[in-house]
Formats: C-alpha cells, structure tokens, sequence
C-alpha cells in the first residue's frame, strides 16, 4: 500500500491526475455530496489537500485524465462536461482550440437529458485515444459518443438501445442474428442490468491506432472502425452466459523487459512459437466475479483439466455454503422425490431432484398440490425438442411461482462416487458411508453426497496404486476424489428430461417442459429438475400431436392433475 488517506467527506470520483516523472504523486477526489473536487499528493501522506475547487455546478460523478494533454475532463450528475488543469484546477485555454462550451458539442449529453457512465482517454472508462486527440463517453441511453478533445465536437454517436438489437435481430445479417431462445435470454439479462445500481457501467476504449473503438453490447464485444464507420469484428458472441461491461485492451510487446513474468500460469506458455505482439482485451462480466481474457493464442488443453482454459478460484458465496449446511440438507428432506401427471393422453411418472434443485422442486410439487396445473394445456410442442406447460394463459406469458414472483436458477451436477473399504478383519466388507464431497466448478460448488464403500483389492495393491499412508491402521481406505469419480450430470443430456422454462436467468415461474431429445445448447440456461422414469410413450404421442405455425397444437392436450405422494 502507498499511503492511506483519512477524507471527512464521502468520496465520489478518483483520479490519477499526474505525469511520469512529476515530483508529486496528484490524486483528484471529488465529494459525492457537493461539486469541490480536491488534489492530494499521494507520495507527501498528507491528509490535507493540495488544492480544491468547485469545478462543476453539482458533484462530479466521472473524471478522466487525458496525460497527452495534462488535462482532466470530468462530468457531473446532470451530464455537464468540463475540461480543467490538474495543476490549478482552470479551464486550459491554451490547449483548446475553443473559448465558449456553446461552440463544442459538450452539452449534447446534457441536451439528450442522461448522464455520464464512463469517460474512456486510451484504457480509461471514459475513452481517450493514446494520443489523446479524442475521448470517449458512454451513457445509460445506450449511446457511445466519440468527441474530438481540442474541439469538443461530437465525432461519432453508436446507438446500442434495446430497439435497435431488436432490429437487428429481425434482420437478415447473420453477424448481427442470434437464435431467438437465446436472444430473448440475452433482452430479459438487459433488463435485469438496468434495475441493478451496483451493475458496473460499460466503456469504450481506444486500440493504439485510435482507428478503432471497442465496447461491449448485447450480441459481444464490437470493434468498429471509426474511419469505416463499420463493425471490424464480434468478439465473445458465442458466450452466451456471460454479458461482458467494464473492458480493457493491452497492447504491448511481450519481449519487453518491462513486461513482468507470471508464476505458474505462465510457465507453460511456448513463447517460441507465440507472437510477441499479442494484443490482451481484460473484460468483467455481469454477476460473475471474473476476469475474461481475449488473445489471439488458442487456449491450451492440457490432459489436467485444472490447467486448461478455464481457471476455477472463487470461493462459494455464503448462500451456497449454506444450501449444503446440515440446516438445508434437512430442508429438502420433507419434499416428494417423484410425481405423476395425469394428461388426456395418459400417465406421465417422473422422477424428482429435491436435494440438487430444492427450491425448483419446492415450487413444483407445490403448485402440484394445489391444483395449480389441473386442465393447463399443453402450449407449446415443438417435434424433435420438447413438449412446454404450466401457464394459465395458455399462450407462453403467464405463470408464476407459489412466492408470486420470479426465483433464481438451480444448475448443479449430481455426483456419484465409489470409494474403497480395505478388505480386512475386524471391519465390514461394505457399509454405508456419509462424506462431504468439496467439488468445485462451473455449476456446483459444494455438495454432500450419500457414498458407498465396497471392498475390493487388497492392502498391497491399494498402497501401490494409490500411495496411502499407514494403510494397515486405516478403518476406511479413501480415495482422493479425483481419482475415482463418476458424474451423472444434471444436464439436458438426454431425452425426457424435466426443466423449467424462462424469459432469461433466474426468471423462474411456473412453466415447465419436457425433453424429447438430448438438448445440450439449453444447459446452464435452465433448470433440470426431473426426469422421466415411466410413460415415454406418452411424451411422445404428444410430441407428434400437429401444431400451427405457434407450436400449440390444434387439439387442446391437458393435464387433468397431478398425483404428489405425502411426503
């Protein structure tokens, strides 16, 4: 840490505002509760401020420091701009070529009644190019502005509004058209963004040529040519759980000397044949505590799945410990395991998953009783992929949960392993075994699992093949997990798989569908709950049922009830 620094205010905005080489480490803060912006010096220690000044009318809520030019351009709450000397805190007249804001474009983002979200100067978040000439301001109407920075006038406006990734989705360019499950999974993602205070607000960033701008969207992160005026590249389209915000771009030579070594992960890096130049986009995703890196190197597949692409280090949140804690365990021991739906076409019996899904299955079982599905139709059947219930409306739009409102996703993997009992005198050849099983990836962080011991081989072989210690004296011969696992995945793997319909993450109601094919591209996008166990037929006579061009078919198909046994 270099220094601490005690404010008597609530700090709004900071700022670096100093030169390689100045004697004087300036750092600007502004007060969150009035317009003074304050200048301290980092390396003095002091908690008294250089200089302060009030810059603008209301307190500043960006500010971005543009080095080329030793000026900072800040805004405040209304979407006023300025442009002031870090040194005096005055308008540099000698640096612009205007006097009066009236002859820039400066106030169009006061004019166009929003504000400021992000300044980028080069890697900053409100964007100026590396030589400064230009900066760039996103906005929460959805618009990136480029300016010209001695001029102040407005260079180019991108409009990424939700009616415009709505046009484009409906139009015939293949760059721009997502699948439409996916696309309206991505809409509903935007508006959750948009009620989120905390959610980390976008930027535009320069390349080293300032030729292009690169800012994250809806469909990926876009690189547009701001000569062409055109969208060079997509990048992180196909990820389509993750909707990147905050981003910023490395450009620098990878033989520099200035460039520090990485330990470990970069040990296994063949710098031999990699290019030296090798442009790095660093991107933060919303709701993920991740850092996403784009190169033009391929990511490695080593043979250890811990050394791949993919870097699991987070540690579970607290909700999630809990859901494995003996409290929640107890929770979902009073729910049905197993339903059977009553249709006009005859029985369905599924099986349910209470502990991996509690509150979904919770939420079924519920409306089960209740009479909730009783003489729901069938809405949407769709041949070869899946058979969808559970709305009231009988058109895809309605429904809701027993809480009357929408609940989170439940993506888990259900683990089952066998572990080895030495096969030796006083003890048991097999007994039942309870282990908390620490398993940690993409979709389940931890897990307590109901394990079975069987006993096979012997003290010799165990000792060689797995290196225990002192096994002679061990009751239970464990095996690290990793050596003997067998996954059955929670996963839309198969055919007549039970899973919860969505208008995007974690908008949970009470429609569900059935599988009638193995649908991987739906995995981690909703909810396996259940499987079929007893009346596949049945699936799939409604399955081959003939629909209109909405998928309803034209016979209504109902489900008369729903059989839930006492628990």
């Amino acid at each position: 840490m270099m220094v601490m620094i005690r404010l008597p205010y609530v700090p709004g905005a900071i700022e670096w505002v100093y030169k390689q080489g100045d004697v004087k480490a300036k750092l600007a803060i502004s007060d969150r509760n009035s317009s003074l912006v304050h200048i301290y010096d980092a390396r003095a220690g002091s908690n008294e401020p250089i200089i302060s000044r009030e810059i603008h009318l209301g307190p500043v809520k960006v500010m971005r420091y543009n080095s080329a030019f030793d000026i900072v351009i800040s805004g405040d709450e209304k979407g006023i701009i300025e442009y002031w000397s870090p040194a005096t805190l005055q308008f540099p007249e000698s640096e612009v070529h205007f006097r009066l804001k009236s002859d820039t474009n400066l106030f169009e983002i006061a004019k166009c009644k929003t504000t400021i979200s992000a300044i980028e100067v080069q890697n900053s978040s409100i964007g100026v190019s590396p030589d400064g000439k230009q900066f760039s301001i996103t906005s929460p109407d959805r618009r990136i502005r480029v300016f010209w920075f001695r001029t102040g006038k407005l260079r180019r406006v991108y409009d990424e509004s939700l009616e415009v990734a709505q046009d484009l989705q409906r139009s015939d360019a293949p760059m721009y058209r997502l699948e439409a499950i996916d696309f309206g999974r991505r809409m509903a993602v935007e508006k959750e963004i948009e009620k989120t205070e905390t959610a980390p607000q976008p930027n535009a960033v320069f390349d080293e040529s300032s030729n292009f701008l690169i800012y994250a969207t809806l469909l990926g992160i876009k690189m547009v040519n701001l000569h062409t005026n055109k969208v060079a590249r997509i990048l992180g389209k196909v990820e389509s759980n993750d909707r990147f915000l905050r981003i910023a771009l490395y450009q620098g030579d990878r033989s520099s000397k200035k460039v520090r070594k990485i330990p470990a992960a970069a040990a296994n890096v063949n710098e031999s044949k990699d290019p030296l130049t090798d442009p790095t986009l660093l991107c933060c995703a919303f709701k993920k505590h991740r850092i996403y890196l784009f190169s033009r190197r391929e990511p490695e597949e080593p043979e250890d799945a811990t050394k791949g692409r993919d870097v699991f280090n987070e540690k579970p949140p607290a909700d999630e410990l809990l859901a494995v804690s003996d409290i929640g365990k107890a929770v979902t021991t009073s729910l049905p395991d197993n339903v059977i739906l009553h249709t006009t076409m005859g029985d369905i019996h599924m099986r349910l998953y209470p502990e991996e899904c509690p509150k979904t299955v919770e939420n079924f079982t519920t409306h089960c009783r209740n009479g909730y599905y009783d003489n729901l139709i069938f809405h949407r059947v769709i041949k070869g992929f899946m058979i969808q219930t559970g709305d009231p409306l009988g058109d895809g739009t309605g429904g809701q949960s027993i809480w009357g409102r929408e609940f989170e996703d439940e993506f888990h993997k259900r683990i089952t392993l066998t572990l080895y009992l030495l096969h030796s005198d006083p003890y048991p050849v097999c007994t039942p075994f309870l282990l908390a099983l620490a398993f940690n990836d993409d979709h389940v962080s931890f897990a307590y699992w109901r394990l079975s011991i069987n006993a096979i081989g012997n003290a010799v072989d165990l000792a060689l093949c797995w290196n225990l210690f002192d096994i002679q004296r061990c009751k239970y011969v464990l095996l690290p997990w990793y050596t003997s696992i067998n996954v059955l995945s929670l996963r839309h793997d198969r055919p007549f798989t039970l899973s919860m319909a969505n208008a995007g993450p974690n908008t949970n109601g009470s429609q569900f569908f059935i599988t009638t094919v193995a649908t991987p591209w739906l995995d981690n996008k909703h909810t396996v709950f259940g499987r079929v166990v007893k009346g596949m037929d049945v699936v799939q006579g409604i399955e081959k049922v003939k629909t209109d061009k909405a998928d309803k078919p034209y016979q209504d198909v109902k489900i008369l009830n729903v059989t839930v046994p006492k628990s």
